[in-house]
């Protein structure tokens, strides 16, 4: 994992369009200036999302939320924590800034993030063989399905926040952060990770009916983050 999947977006961004695909590719990173609420919706949604999961569990027999004590070290730690996982985790590479603009541009967005999520989920497949995992405790099923939608909440974040590659990988690795930090207990992982995917297809559900599944926006088709075919096979001929 780590940086294999960001060296598979580089490659095919390099085979399909030259230098300048991957200067775009790279160029997506440096999209911040998408307004301060897009940030705070990327911190806040994503702990609502397993939060929420973890409030809820007490309904199926779990314990609830678990707060641990603040000190300085843990501080440190998450800092610490979230700066390694945005540097070494390199998905968003690949899965927003390589697959979604190729998909986008022969079907729609929504198709787009399906298949998406497909690969997404299944790219975890080795963790499901640690028994401590998260993806083990929620099953394979219930993971590629909470992938899927999940890929639909991103895909709307992307198309919505001009193709921000930061955005995306903020609110990955946000997501990430809380789950480690306000970790269920090992009693209560397997019914947490049901819920947690649950409400991930219950917003991509909203997402949908709200933007629709052309766009997954309600911007104009001119201003959707696509790459077509015919402009990758010029761009690699001129390089």
């Amino acid at each position: 994992m780590g940086w294999m999947p960001g060296v598979a977006g580089i490659i095919v961004a390099g085979a399909t369009g030259g230098r300048a695909a991957v200067r775009t590719l790279f160029g997506r990173i440096l999209i911040c200036r998408v307004g301060w609420p897009w940030y705070l919706l990327m911190i806040g949604g994503s702990a609502a999302i397993w939060l929420g999961a973890v409030v809820l569990n007490p309904l199926f027999g779990g314990s609830g939320l678990h707060v641990p004590a603040f000190s300085v070290d843990l501080l440190i730690g998450l800092v610490i924590n979230f700066v390694l996982l945005f540097l070494v985790n390199s998905e968003e590479l690949v899965w927003r800034g390589s697959m979604l603009p190729r998909l986008q541009a022969r079907w729609s967005a929504l198709v787009a993030s399906v298949v998406i999520g497909v690969f997404e989920g299944l790219f975890h497949l080795p963790l499901f063989f640690q028994p401590d995992s998260d993806q083990a405790a929620a099953g394979l099923p219930a993971f590629v399905i909470g992938s899927i939608a999940g890929a639909i909440v991103f895909s709307w974040v992307f198309n919505n926040a001009m193709g921000s590659l930061l955005l995306v990988q903020l609110f990955h690795i946000f997501a990430n952060t809380w789950i480690t930090l306000f970790a269920a207990a090992p009693a209560d992982n397997v019914i947490t990770q049901w819920l947690f995917n649950g409400l991930l297809v219950l917003l991509a559900t909203i997402v949908v009916v709200v933007c629709g599944a052309r766009r997954l926006s309600r911007k104009p088709a001119s201003e959707l983050p696509v790459i077509n075919a015919p402009l990758l096979r010029r761009g690699a001929a001129a390089a």
